[in-house]
């Protein structure tokens, strides 16, 4: 059992509400591995977890625990770096992954099981991860996110999911939003400046920015992205015909998509991205803005309990020619 005061947050939502029926088997095994004087809260609306995550930062947390999605690890990790304070990274998170996509959690290569990821919270030394950082210029207001963003097709993707009840599980859900659009979703004209590199104007389907290699449903959008590298990973899917859509769909779960010159792939230290059209962006599974927006990387800024291992299922050596060049 845990001796210190742990901060446990649980978003009942998670999941399309799979998480609410998972309560009565999850109370007690919080309080079993976590103890009778660790605090909780339950969320009841969207920002609750960003809010109670700020305080608990404010008064001193030193561990949470958060059980839900993509979405409510968001939450959290935004609330503890709004709390403006040195050393937030002294904060340790524990995650328990019962959302939809699941995508931080694949990234992470956390175990299936509630108790093993329960096990992995105590057991397992916390890992120092990047945020990626990203800036709207519209307002000027700064959201990091930990695993990716989405723009364009993919940020479709998030806002058909959200709404939809999401009855068959994570892949399938993400499957069935994604199939039409391939088919329908427009490739409009996106400026890119990418580190020093010449700003460049690309008719997109979608951009992938990726800080974990795998997204929700388990796409490995940015295959060779490390949580701790410093850097993010640039996905760009140029305008294709919707045969080349779809032949490309089938190979993302692999992550050999980035072989085909129909994507451009980069590793990056700062991007920005802007269009004649207001793109929208989605960040961890959450819808939070459009284009213009800047991006860049706040290096091992938080720290997560989990496996201590690459992430990525492919070496950089096997598709180095595939990420050579931007083609931009």
């Amino acid at each position: 059992m845990a001796t210190e005061t742990t901060h446990i947050v649980v978003n009942p939502a998670a999941g399309g509400g799979r998480t609410s029926r998972l309560l009565d088997r999850l109370m007690p095994l919080l309080r079993r591995y976590f103890g009778a004087e660790s605090t909780l809260l339950v969320t009841q609306r969207p920002g609750d977890a960003r809010s109670w995550a700020r305080e608990a930062a404010l008064r001193g947390c030193r561990r949470m625990v958060v059980v839900g999605g993509d979405g409510t690890i968001h939450e959290c990790v935004n609330g503890i770096l709004a709390s403006a304070l040195p050393g937030t990274a002294d904060i340790t998170l524990g995650l328990i992954s019962t959302g939809t996509g699941c995508g931080l959690a694949r990234s992470l290569l956390l175990p299936n099981s509630l108790e093993a990821q329960l096990n992995v919270v105590l057991e397992q030394p916390a890992r120092l991860l990047d945020l990626g950082r990203m800036v709207r210029e519209r307002d000027g207001s700064t959201i990091y996110f930990v695993n990716e963003c989405q723009i364009g097709i993919g940020a479709e993707v998030v806002r058909r999911t959200r709404h939809a009840k999401k009855a068959f599980g994570g892949s399938l859900a993400y499957a069935a939003a994604t199939v039409p659009l391939l088919f329908s979703y427009p490739a409009p004209a996106v400026d890119l400046e990418i580190d020093a590199l010449p700003r460049a104007t690309l008719p997109v389907t979608g951009i992938s920015i990726g800080n974990g290699a795998i997204t929700g449903g388990g796409m490995h959008l940015t295959p060779l992205a490390e949580l701790d590298d410093g850097y993010i990973d640039v996905l760009v899917m140029k305008a294709q015909s919707s045969l080349h859509r779809a032949h490309g769909f089938l190979r993302v779960r692999s992550g050999r998509h980035i072989e085909s010159a129909d994507f451009l792939y980069r590793q990056v230290r700062r991007l920005r991205l802007s269009s004649l059209l207001e793109l929208p962006v989605a960040a961890d599974g959450e819808l939070v803005g459009v284009l213009p927006v800047r991006f860049d990387v706040l290096p091992r800024a938080i720290a997560v309990h989990c496996p201590h291992q690459r992430t990525s299922e492919q070496t950089y050596d096997n598709i180095r020619s595939a990420t050579e060049e931007i083609g931009v």
